[in-house]
């Protein structure tokens, strides 16, 4: 009853609210947004003077029956045609913005539908986006994301969103929940997920008015955003901070320099200059979460991790839908120890993306850690989901599962780890222990020899093999086995408690009182057990 008066209440205010504001707009959804704005959408091809394609990109159908798109598409082109339902037009470039990445064509024999204009400055961040165009060559392709930030430059802000541009996007539409132009996808950044820009679609109906004011500027954003990019594309560390520098000179009030500069540096562990970078970066615009978050990475590197945990912080109070800052803050935590605020951290993260494979491996970590293992299992299993061939996740899953005393599980998953990868020692270790412990003592002898095998020099394998020929009355092998686990490693102390009970058990008191001393050095602690046990 509860239930229907509720449901009863809730409608009475939405119809409440539809008759005192009669011209609300309501969110479109998806397949509603691309059959109305899709028909706008355009392939740019650009062809050099051999008449080969060199270069492809999306543009939109203007109210004027220009076509936009961005000025990079089109660079340099000896012909320009434009791809629209499966024919091909010729194009000429009438009105050109190369500092704001914007052109326009005029399309001789194009009848298509102008997009409905939208207005840019009024987005918030939070709300949904579309992008339309031809990533790869594909013609009206549909992605979505959020507008996460705007980034100001001279004249202006870009658009900052999470929805996702690649090669062949650059000048396809960006649609509000509408359906509403109100942006070109120009450019994303390698270094950061979610990193993608696009102009606004004011500047695209300012650009065939004359900007003498804006034409004598030296440079703009979208110029020293462009290079920063082609920079990082190619991994040139050093020239990109050579551009940086001279950005942040230029522009010194410029957040996008700044942040830009810490990448660079991040990239070549120089964690002092990165820091410095982001935090001239946060300092101009605070709320800039991808730079606070950054910044904490700098701090890591840096070995400042209460700085680091801080910057973090910040990050996420500035965007709590940050999902790198969780999960970076949640490695943090998992490394302190504190397993209930790591764990809280990686479900913040994997609630935000849910296909964030290595939050959802850390979240298993910091469960099994925690003593969940049947909650660890479920995020293995979901890590897995997203991508089976980690040899690593499948390993871990297996000690999920022999943790939680699913041994036939946790056998068939780290068998799973080595048909991935047969080298993998860890895996082929926790597999031979798996046998010892359930008393299948000669497969777990057997899978310990194949591992000495693959690696000679495998300390842990070694005397894990002593220790099971030690269970199995075989102590000439096992001593043997313990021996050539020390000349492997001579600090590994497992392998020393058991060396010095096989001569213990010898009756071979000086021996052993010598693997008492030896380990004494190494482990107090266990040196004391050992004697307690094996000598008095």
């Amino acid at each position: 009853m509860i239930q229907h008066l509720l449901r009863a209440l809730i409608l009475l205010v939405m119809v409440s609210a539809s008759q005192a504001f009669p011209g609300l707009l309501y969110a479109k959804s998806a397949s509603e947004i691309f059959a109305q704005a899709s028909q706008s959408i355009v392939v740019v091809y650009n062809y050099d003077n051999k008449g080969i394609k060199q270069q492809l990109g999306s543009g939109v159908v203007m109210p004027d029956g220009k076509v936009a798109t961005n000025f990079h598409v089109v660079n340099r082109a000896n012909k320009i045609t434009v791809l629209f339902n499966g024919k091909e037009f010729e194009a000429k470039a009438t009105h050109s913005d190369p500092k704001r990445d914007i052109c326009l064509l005029d399309v001789e024999g194009l009848n298509a539908p102008g997009a409905v204009i939208g207005n840019a400055s009024q987005l918030k961040v939070g709300e949904k986006v579309y992008a339309i165009g031809a990533p790869e060559g594909f013609e009206k392709t549909l992605s979505d994301g959020i507008v996460s930030g705007f980034r100001t430059v001279d004249g202006g802000n870009y658009i900052q969103t999470t929805t996702p541009i690649s090669p062949g996007s650059s000048g396809g539409g960006l649609f509000d929940e509408e359906g509403r132009l109100v942006g070109l996808p120009t450019f994303y950044m390698v270094s950061g997920k979610s990193l993608n820009f696009a102009v606004p679609v004011e500047w695209v109906l300012e650009a065939s008015k004359p900007q003498l004011s804006h034409a004598k500027k030296t440079r703009q954003c979208s110029e020293w955003l462009n290079k920063a990019a082609a920079y990082e594309k190619n991994k040139d560390w050093s020239g990109m901070i050579r551009h940086c520098t001279l950005w942040t000179k230029t522009q010194p009030k410029n957040c996008d320099a700044w942040y830009c500069l810490g990448i660079a540096y991040n990239r070549i562990q120089n964690a002092q200059n990165a820091i410095s970078a982001f935090q001239n970066a946060v300092q101009i615009k605070p709320d800039n979460s991808k730079a606070w978050n950054d910044l904490g990475f700098a701090y890591v590197v840096a070995g400042m991790k209460l700085e680091a945990i801080e910057a973090y912080k910040k990050s996420i109070l500035t965007n709590q839908n940050n999902a790198a800052a969780w999960q970076n803050i949640g490695i943090l935590y998992l490394k302190k120890g504190d397993l209930d605020m790591a764990t809280e951290s990686f479900q913040q993260a994997v609630q935000i993306k849910p296909d964030y494979l290595s939050a959802w491996v850390n979240l298993g970590i910091s469960l099994q850690a925690n003593g969940s293992p049947k909650e660890a299992i479920q995020a293995f299993t979901k890590a897995i989901s997203i991508n089976g061939n980690n040899s690593v996740i499948w390993n871990n899953l297996g000690l999920a599962y022999r943790d939680n005393g699913n041994v036939d599980q946790s056998i068939d998953a780290f068998r799973h780890a080595l048909q991935i990868n047969p080298n993998y020692d860890t895996a082929r270790n926790n597999l031979a222990e798996t046998y010892r412990l359930t008393g299948r003592v000669d497969e777990s002898i057997n899978t310990y020899i194949q591992s000495t095998e693959i690696n000679l020099n495998d300390s842990t394998a070694w005397q894990a093999l002593g220790d099971a020929y030690t269970k199995n009355h075989q102590s000439d092998k096992a001593l043997e086995a313990f021996k050539q686990a020390l000349r492997c490693d001579p600090n590994n102390v497992k392998a020393l408690v058991g060396l010095g009970r096989h001569y213990a058990t010898k009756k071979n008191r000086v021996v052993a009182m010598d693997v008492y001393r030896r380990l004494k050095n190494i482990d107090s602690g266990v040196a004391k057990d050992y004697l307690k046990n094996y000598l008095l």
